[in-house]
């Protein structure tokens, strides 16, 4: 049974450390550059050297979608509303007679 007066023991960080070659990780990003360049390549990701570019195509490719359904939906609450008002008009007229 544990006394009122103990701590806790320190939580260790225990990490790994990894190998990383920075010239075998550029020979073959000029690689596949190179290969690439001659239409040797057999995946379908097509090379972007710079991050801003790669980050507008993601942003599109992700936010792109829903904006044409956010368009959809203004339109749709645009057409109920006109619908509404003519249901309105229409009543009005009809059972009173005011006018």
């Amino acid at each position: 049974m544990p006394r009122a007066y103990d701590k806790p023991k320190y939580k260790k960080f225990n990490i790994i450390p990894r190998f990383w070659d920075p010239e075998e990780e550029e020979r073959q990003e000029r690689e596949r550059r190179v290969k690439e360049k001659l239409g040797l390549t057999e995946d379908d990701e097509k090379y972007v050297p710079h991050i801003k570019g790669k980050f507008k195509a993601e942003m599109r490719e992700r936010f792109g979608s829903h904006q044409s359904a956010r368009k959809k939906s203004t339109v749709r609450v645009f057409f109920v509303l006109i619908i509404l008002l003519i249901i309105a008009y229409y009543l009005v007229f009809k059972y009173i007679d005011i006018f």
